[in-house]
C-alpha cells in the first residue's frame, strides 16, 4: 500500500502511527501527525489516506466533505472515500450498507407484487403486438397504431453505492420470472404467458404458476430493427459470402431480449520498465489517464452461440429508457451474472485495452520488463440493459446449424457447414484410419 522509497519512509512511518492513534479515539494527536505528514515528501497513496483520516476524525460536515474530496483528488481509487463522501451527499444511507461476506438469502419484508400489463387495441379489443421500429404497438387485427413514449435519458448507477448496498450482490425486485430446469436460463414473463418452448434447448413447457423473484430491473433496452421475414436473406447472404452455394432448410427462428451489464470504468494505469539507451539499462516509470464508457458484459451464464462475437456491435447509443411495452410478445430474459461479479469482468477488460493502448506507443519499442498497476483504475457506473437477438437454426445436407443474429443490426455468427475441401479431408482421414 506504501511505497518503500526511502524519500518516503518517514511518511510511511508516521502514517501507520497516526492510523493507530486514530483508531485508539486520540484525536488531536493523530491530527497533529495527519498535518506533519501533508508538510512532508509523500506519495500521492498516502496524501489521499492522511486526508481520509482527516475526515474520519472531524467532526464537522463540511471539512470531512473537503478531506474526502481532496483524498479523492490523490487517489481517484481510494474506495472508502468514494463511499463516505456518498453517506455525507445523501446518496447512500448508512442502513442500506450490507456486509458483502454475509448476504441474507430472503429479504424480510414481503415482496412488492409486479404488476402485468395486458396490451390490447382500443378500438376492437386486440392484441397489441410490439413493432420493430421501437416506437409504436400495432394491433393484429385493425392495424390501429399507439406511440411508444419514453420518460428521456437512462439512468445509470454509482457504482460505489451499487456494491456497497444489496444492488450489486442480489435480487433488488420483485419480478414474475420462469427458469428452465434444462439449462437453467431464466426469462421474464408476463402474467398472461400460458407456455414457452426454451429458445437454447427446445425444451417446452405449459406455465401453471410463475415465480415472484427479486431482480434488478434493467434500465435501459435496444429495440428491435431485423424482423422476422429479414432473417432467411440475412442467413443466405451469409452462408454464401462463406462459398456455399446450396441453399439450406430455416427452421423456426426466435427473438430475445438478452441482458448485458454496462460499466464505465475511468482512472490511471501506471507502468515501469527498464530503457535501453545506448549501452546501458535503466528504469523508467509513469502513468497514463484512461476513460471507458460502456464496457459491455454479458450478464448470463448461459450465452447464445459465439454471441461475444456480436456483442461489440451493439451502440450504446441506441440505448432507451426500458419500459414493458417494448417486450411485448418477445422472450426476455434476466441476468444470471451479478453485477459486482461482472464488474471484476469488466475491470479485466479495461485493463488488458489500456496496456494494449500503452504497448502501442512509439517509446515502448525500447522498453523491457515492463509491468502495470490497474489499482489506479476505477468503475464509476453501471446499468443493466437489455440488447435484441434472433436465435435459430438453418438445415444443410440433413445436418442442423446454430446461428444468433444482432437484432439491431443484423450481424451474424454461428456453426457452419464444412467446405468441401474440409469435407473430403474428413473422408479421407476417416478413410486411412479403416
Amino acid at each position: 500500500m506504501y511505497s518503500n522509497s526511502k524519500e518516503y519512509e518517514e511518511s510511511r512511518r508516521l502514517l501507520i502511527e497516526a492510523i493507530a492513534t486514530a483508531k485508539a479515539k486520540e484525536n488531536q494527536l493523530a491530527r497533529r501527525l495527519f498535518n506533519k505528514i501533508l508538510r512532508l515528501p509523500s506519495t500521492s497513496e498516502q496524501t489521499a489516506e492522511a486526508h481520509y483520516w482527516l475526515s474520519e476524525i472531524s467532526q464537522d460536515s463540511e471539512e470531512k466533505r473537503n478531506h474526502l474530496e481532496l483524498a479523492l483528488g490523490y487517489n481517484p481509487a481510494h474506495h472508502l472515500a468514494r463511499k463516505k463522501l456518498a453517506i455525507l451527499n445523501g446518496k447512500l444511507h448508512e442502513t442500506e450498507i450490507i456486509d458483502p461476506n454475509y448476504l441474507h438469502p430472503d429479504i424480510a419484508t414481503p415482496p412488492i407484487a409486479s404488476e402485468g400489463n395486458r396490451f390490447v387495441c382500443n378500438n376492437c379489443g386486440g392484441t397489441l403486438t410490439y413493432s420493430p421500429d421501437g416506437e409504436n404497438l400495432i394491433c393484429e387485427y385493425c392495424e390501429s397504431e399507439i406511440r411508444i413514449t419514453t420518460n428521456g435519458k437512462v439512468s445509470e448507477t454509482d457504482f460505489v453505492i451499487g456494491i456497497s448496498t444489496t444492488a450489486g450482490h442480489k435480487r433488488a425486485v420483485s419480478m414474475q420470472s420462469f427458469e428452465c430446469n434444462a439449462c437453467q436460463v431464466i426469462f421474464l414473463l408476463q402474467p398472461e404467458t400460458l407456455s414457452l418452448t426454451c429458445p437454447y434447448c427446445d425444451s417446452t413447457y405449459t406455465i401453471n404458476s410463475l415465480k415472484t423473484s427479486q431482480l434488478l430491473p434493467p434500465e435501459g433496452i435496444i429495440p428491435f430493427d431485423i424482423e422476422r421475414d429479414e432473417i432467411e436473406k440475412i442467413i443466405l447472404h451469409w452462408v454464401r459470402s462463406k462459398r456455399i452455394s446450396k441453399k439450406p432448410h430455416f427452421k423456426e427462428f426466435t427473438g430475445i431480449y438478452h441482458p448485458v451489464w454496462t460499466f464505465d470504468i475511468s482512472g490511471v494505469v501506471k507502468w515501469k520498465g527498464d530503457i535501453t539507451q545506448v549501452d546501458r539499462f535503466y528504469t523508467d516509470s509513469n502513468q497514463k489517464h484512461f476513460i471507458f464508457d460502456d464496457i459491455l458484459i454479458p450478464a448470463c451464464k448461459q450465452k447464445p452461440i459465439k454471441f461475444q462475437e456480436i456483442l461489440s456491435g451493439y451502440k450504446t447509443t441506441d440505448i432507451i429508457p426500458f419500459s414493458h411495452e417494448y417486450i411485448t410478445n418477445w422472450i426476455a430474459e434476466t441476468y444470471t451474472v451479478t453485477m459486482s461479479d461482472a464488474a471484476i469482468e469488466a475491470h479485466s477488460e479495461a485493463f488488458i485495452k489500456a496496456k494494449s493502448l500503452l504497448e502501442k506507443q512509439d517509446n515502448f519499442r525500447h522498453h523491457r520488463n515492463i509491468s502495470y498497476s490497474s489499482t489506479g483504475l476505477i468503475i464509476e457506473d453501471f446499468k443493466l440493459i437489455l440488447v435484441p437477438i434472433w436465435l435459430g437454426v438453418y438445415i444443410f445436407s440433413g445436418h442442423q446449424y446454430n446461428v444468433t443474429i444482432n437484432g439491431k443490426t443484423g450481424d451474424i455468427r454461428g456453426e457452419l457447414p464444412p467446405t468441401r475441401l474440409e469435407s473430403f479431408t474428413t473422408w479421407l482421414l476417416k478413410s486411412k484410419s479403416n
